[in-house]
Protein backbone atom coordinates (compact mmCIF):
# COMPACT_ATOMS: atom_id res chain seq x y z
CA UNK A 1 0.00 0.00 0.00
CA UNK A 2 2.73 2.45 0.90
CA UNK A 3 4.65 1.79 -2.31
CA UNK A 4 1.60 2.48 -4.44
CA UNK A 5 1.36 6.21 -3.80
CA UNK A 6 4.77 7.25 -2.56
CA UNK A 7 6.74 6.45 -5.70
CA UNK A 8 5.07 9.22 -7.68
CA UNK A 9 6.18 11.83 -5.17
CA UNK A 10 9.87 11.01 -4.99
CA UNK A 11 11.06 12.66 -8.20
CA UNK A 12 8.98 15.83 -7.92
CA UNK A 13 9.97 16.46 -4.31
CA UNK A 14 13.61 15.86 -5.11
CA UNK A 15 13.51 18.35 -7.98
CA UNK A 16 11.77 20.91 -5.76
CA UNK A 17 14.42 20.54 -3.05
CA UNK A 18 17.29 20.73 -5.54
CA UNK A 19 15.88 23.91 -7.06
CA UNK A 20 15.81 25.63 -3.66
CA UNK A 21 19.38 24.99 -2.53
CA UNK A 22 22.65 26.38 -3.76
CA UNK A 23 24.77 24.53 -6.27
CA UNK A 24 27.29 23.47 -3.65
CA UNK A 25 24.56 21.98 -1.43
CA UNK A 26 22.73 19.89 -4.04
CA UNK A 27 24.48 16.64 -3.09
CA UNK A 28 23.80 17.10 0.63
CA UNK A 29 20.18 18.06 -0.01
CA UNK A 30 19.67 15.07 -2.30
CA UNK A 31 21.11 12.60 0.19
CA UNK A 32 19.18 14.12 3.10
CA UNK A 33 15.95 14.00 1.10
CA UNK A 34 16.54 10.38 0.08
CA UNK A 35 17.30 9.41 3.67
CA UNK A 36 14.15 11.08 4.99
CA UNK A 37 11.99 9.50 2.28
CA UNK A 38 13.38 6.03 2.93
CA UNK A 39 12.95 6.34 6.69
CA UNK A 40 9.37 7.61 6.45
CA UNK A 41 8.47 4.90 3.96
CA UNK A 42 9.89 2.22 6.25
CA UNK A 43 8.06 3.67 9.25
CA UNK A 44 4.79 3.83 7.33
CA UNK A 45 5.07 0.18 6.33
CA UNK A 46 5.79 -0.81 9.93
CA UNK A 47 2.95 1.34 11.32
CA UNK A 48 0.47 0.07 8.73
CA UNK A 49 1.47 -3.54 9.28
CA UNK A 50 1.18 -3.16 13.03
CA UNK A 51 -2.25 -1.56 12.69
CA UNK A 52 -3.35 -4.36 10.36
CA UNK A 53 -2.17 -7.11 12.70
CA UNK A 54 -3.75 -5.47 15.75
CA UNK A 55 -7.03 -5.09 13.85
CA UNK A 56 -7.02 -8.76 12.88
CA UNK A 57 -6.31 -9.60 16.52
CA UNK A 58 -9.38 -7.60 17.55
CA UNK A 59 -11.49 -9.55 15.06
CA UNK A 60 -10.45 -12.97 16.42
CA UNK A 61 -13.33 -12.94 18.92
CA UNK A 62 -15.92 -12.38 16.20
CA UNK A 63 -14.30 -15.13 14.13
CA UNK A 64 -14.41 -17.45 17.14
CA UNK A 65 -18.12 -16.60 17.50
CA UNK A 66 -18.58 -17.51 13.83
CA UNK A 67 -17.36 -21.04 14.73
CA UNK A 68 -14.03 -20.77 12.95
CA UNK A 69 -11.92 -23.85 13.72
CA UNK A 70 -9.04 -23.43 16.17
CA UNK A 71 -6.36 -24.21 13.57
CA UNK A 72 -7.67 -21.39 11.34
CA UNK A 73 -7.81 -19.03 14.31
CA UNK A 74 -4.16 -19.84 14.98
CA UNK A 75 -3.30 -19.13 11.33
CA UNK A 76 -4.94 -15.72 11.67
CA UNK A 77 -3.04 -14.86 14.84
CA UNK A 78 -0.56 -11.96 14.90
CA UNK A 79 2.41 -13.61 13.26
CA UNK A 80 0.50 -15.38 10.52
CA UNK A 81 -2.30 -13.00 9.51
CA UNK A 82 -0.64 -11.37 6.51
CA UNK A 83 0.57 -14.70 5.14
CA UNK A 84 -2.95 -16.16 5.54
CA UNK A 85 -4.80 -13.55 3.51
CA UNK A 86 -6.24 -16.16 1.15
CA UNK A 87 -7.36 -18.44 3.96
CA UNK A 88 -11.04 -17.83 3.22
CA UNK A 89 -10.83 -19.44 -0.20
CA UNK A 90 -11.54 -23.11 -0.43
CA UNK A 91 -13.33 -23.49 2.90
CA UNK A 92 -15.99 -26.20 2.95
CA UNK A 93 -18.32 -24.07 5.11
CA UNK A 94 -19.63 -21.19 3.00
CA UNK A 95 -20.60 -19.20 6.10
CA UNK A 96 -17.01 -18.91 7.33
CA UNK A 97 -15.68 -17.18 4.22
CA UNK A 98 -17.72 -13.95 4.70
CA UNK A 99 -16.64 -13.77 8.34
CA UNK A 100 -12.97 -14.03 7.37
CA UNK A 101 -13.42 -11.54 4.52
CA UNK A 102 -15.14 -9.08 6.88
CA UNK A 103 -12.27 -9.35 9.35
CA UNK A 104 -9.68 -8.64 6.66
CA UNK A 105 -11.78 -5.81 5.20
CA UNK A 106 -12.08 -4.19 8.61
CA UNK A 107 -8.35 -4.54 9.22
CA UNK A 108 -7.41 -3.03 5.85
CA UNK A 109 -9.88 -0.16 6.26
CA UNK A 110 -8.52 0.65 9.73
CA UNK A 111 -5.02 0.67 8.26
CA UNK A 112 -6.14 2.99 5.45
CA UNK A 113 -7.71 5.34 8.00
CA UNK A 114 -4.38 5.56 9.83
CA UNK A 115 -2.45 6.96 6.87
CA UNK A 116 -4.53 10.14 6.28
CA UNK A 117 -4.43 10.88 10.00
CA UNK A 118 -0.65 10.65 10.04
CA UNK A 119 -0.48 12.72 6.85
CA UNK A 120 -2.65 15.43 8.37
CA UNK A 121 -0.50 15.43 11.49
CA UNK A 122 2.62 15.78 9.35
CA UNK A 123 1.11 18.62 7.34
CA UNK A 124 0.02 20.57 10.42
CA UNK A 125 3.37 20.03 12.12
CA UNK A 126 5.26 21.18 9.01
CA UNK A 127 3.27 24.42 8.92
CA UNK A 128 3.92 24.99 12.61
CA UNK A 129 7.60 24.18 12.20
CA UNK A 130 7.90 26.55 9.25
CA UNK A 131 6.23 29.30 11.27
CA UNK A 132 8.55 28.74 14.24
CA UNK A 133 11.65 28.72 12.04
CA UNK A 134 10.63 31.92 10.25
CA UNK A 135 10.02 33.64 13.61
CA UNK A 136 13.42 32.45 14.82
CA UNK A 137 15.13 33.78 11.70
CA UNK A 138 13.44 37.18 11.93
CA UNK A 139 14.26 37.50 15.64
CA UNK A 140 17.97 36.85 14.93
CA UNK A 141 18.13 39.52 12.24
Amino acid sequence: MAELGSGFLFASLLIAVQSQVGREDVAAATSAMSFIQNMTLALSVVAGGTRFLNSIDQQICSLRDASLPQNLLHELSKANAIASIVIGRGLSDIFLEPAINNAFTWAISSMCILYPKVGLLGMVSSFLLRRCISQLITSRQ
